[in-house]
C-alpha cells in the first residue's frame, strides 16, 4: 500500500482501513491509498496477532521509521466507511488544532 505526503510541522489525520476488498488509507479525510491487488490473500485480522505489531515502521526493515509524532490512535473492530472517516477528521481535535508549531 502506498501512502501520499505528510508535511513536517503540519498536524494531519490519518485513518487506515482493511477489509476483504482491499486497504484504504485517508489522510484529512480524503483516500490517499489504496491497495485492491487481487494477487493478495486477504483474511481477517485475528486477535491476538501472531507477532509483534509496529506503528511507525515497516516491519523487521530499517530506514524506513516514522520521524514524528503519533497521538491519539485508535482501533476499531469493524471497517469505517469513508462517510465515518470523514465525519471522524471533520470532529477534529480542538486542542491541536490551536497549535502552531514552528522551527
Amino acid at each position: 500500500m502506498t501512502f501520499g505526503h505528510v508535511y513536517p510541522y503540519t498536524w494531519t489525520f490519518v485513518a487506515i482501513t482493511y477489509s476483504y476488498k482491499g486497504g484504504k488509507v485517508y489522510a484529512n479525510g480524503y483516500v490517499n491509498g489504496i491497495n485492491v491487488d487481487p494477487s493478495v490473500q486477504r483474511a481477517p485480522i485475528l486477535m491476538p496477532l501472531p507477532f509483534d505489531a509496529e506503528i511507525g515502521q515497516i516491519r523487521q526493515t530499517t530506514g524506513y521509521e516514522f520521524a514524528g509524532h503519533i497521538a491519539n490512535l485508535q482501533f476499531y473492530n469493524t471497517t469505517l466507511t469513508s462517510t465515518q472517516i470523514k465525519q471522524l477528521y471533520m470532529q477534529g481535535l480542538p486542542f491541536y488544532k490551536k497549535i502552531n508549531i514552528s522551527v
